[in-house]
């Protein structure tokens, strides 16, 4: 079985909703926590 790679500070992340449009309250509550992990976010 083939993994990725881990994340790491740094990388960017892309938060989508595809089966619907997201709850916005849900998504800025996560934002922290990304950033605190030292991740970008790039919002679709």
């Amino acid at each position: 079985m083939v993994y990725p790679k881990r994340l790491k500070p740094g990388d960017t992340v892309g938060i989508i909703a595809p089966a619907g449009p997201a709850k916005l309250g849900k998504v800025q509550d996560a934002l922290p926590l990304f950033k605190q992990l030292g991740l970008k976010v790039k919002l679709g």
